[in-house]
């Protein structure tokens, strides 16, 4: 595998290009290839995380996968991650500490707000009926809040099931209106986002 080098924005909007229609392992084996061993596959243990992983591991058991611990995760996402390691044997998973929305991503990003670092989005031509449809045809181990009427899973208190015809957001930090759905470790402390999510979370909200 190559060296580790950096990309510009102009390089990068040349390959989101290049890259468009083909599949994600596709994206997936290049950038290992480019950029092993200084890259790591993020995730958040949500329906599309472990369908990339699953992808990841194929081409290289030896990807470090890494996620965010808020303090505040369901008990069924570090069930999940026991099961993982237990699917994938040897995997590199870590659990750090605390991001932001995703829209119109590119399969190839620049993140300047984190030292210009290279962001991949293998599944961004994805629907999410086919990326159930890839871990279900693989059995791919998933998050069992989703068999519960979640549909997007973050934070224990940031996180409900939605009812029929509810938005697939809904669940999600449902206390807001008219407001970025984010949870509160996005909130800027000086306009009062986070005192707001947390006297919602301790229902002292009216």
């Amino acid at each position: 595998m190559s060296t580790y080098e950096l990309i510009d924005e102009l390089e990068a909007g040349e390959l989101s290009v290049e890259f468009e229609g083909i599949e994600p392992q596709e994206l997936l084996a290049w950038a290992l290839d480019r950029f092993s061993p200084r890259i790591g596959l993020s995730t958040a243990f949500q329906i599309d995380g472990v369908a990339l992983l699953d992808m990841a591991y194929e081409i290289d058991p030896t990807i470090k996968v890494f996620s965010v611990d808020t303090g505040r995760l369901p008990q069924e996402t570090f069930e999940l991650i026991e099961q993982l390691r237990d699917r994938y044997p040897g995997i590199d998973l870590e659990l750090l500490s605390q991001w932001a929305s995703r829209t119109d991503i590119r399969k190839v990003e620049i993140d300047h707000d984190h030292g210009a670092i290279v962001k991949l989005n293998p599944l961004a031509e994805w629907t999410e009926d086919e990326v159930w449809d890839y871990v279900r045809e693989r059995e791919v181990p998933y998050h069992p809040l989703y068999d519960r009427g979640y549909t997007s899973i973050g934070c224990a208190p940031c996180t409900r099931a939605i009812a029929p015809g509810e938005a697939a957001r809904a669940g999600r930090w449902w206390w807001e209106s008219n407001a970025p759905k984010e949870c509160g470790i996005h909130c800027a402390i000086e306009t009062g986002g986070m005192e707001h999510e947390l006297r919602a979370i301790l229902g002292e909200d009216e």
